[in-house]
């Protein structure tokens, strides 16, 4: 069963931030009332997005046990409980609590960054290939990159063989 923290590191990843993202996020780039959060993105862009109900819930949620301290939104917590806001996880702490849990729900192999993709075809899909609001979303630089998450995207193109005949 996951913590509290592990929950909310999970909404955190559902919305597509990085893990190095969600590292690196700070108590005072949370915003509860409007329901967003700052993220420090790669060199060292920031990027403002708002969070689903759910997802500010489950973060809401966390900082009922985490407490209002300054410090690292999502911290460690040693094995007895203690939570320490002053030291974040590491990419790699994130990657074995998500297999952790992955594995006790019966999921094999799952990476973090599956989440991002995934998070990513469903925006692409909400809001019609919107590549520049999506990719802004996810703090790209370039609709490229964001074409690269459109999984939709790759199956109509595997699809498209399919339409080719040989003339007889």
């Amino acid at each position: 069963m996951p913590t509290a923290r592990d929950t909310a590191l999970l909404a955190c990843l559902t919305m597509g931030l990085r893990r190095t993202e969600i590292t690196m996020l700070r108590l005072k780039g949370y915003r509860p009332e409007s329901q967003t959060l700052t993220i420090l993105g790669k060199r060292g862009k920031t990027r403002t997005i708002m969070l689903s109900d759910d997802v500010a819930a489950a973060v809401d949620a966390w900082l009922g046990f985490r407490g209002l301290a300054d410090g690292y939104l999502i911290c460690k917590v040693d094995r007895w409980g203690n939570i320490d806001t002053g030291a974040k996880l590491t990419g790699h702490g994130i990657a074995h609590i998500t297999q952790s849990i992955a594995t006790a729900a019966g999921i094999d192999d799952i990476k973090c960054h599956d989440f991002r993709r995934t998070a990513a075809t469903n925006l692409l899909r909400q809001t019609d290939s919107n590549y520049t609001l999506v990719g802004g979303f996810l703090g790209h630089e370039s609709e490229a990159t964001t074409k690269i998450y459109d999984l939709e995207l790759t199956d109509k193109s595997s699809a498209l063989g399919k339409k080719i005949h040989i003339p007889s």
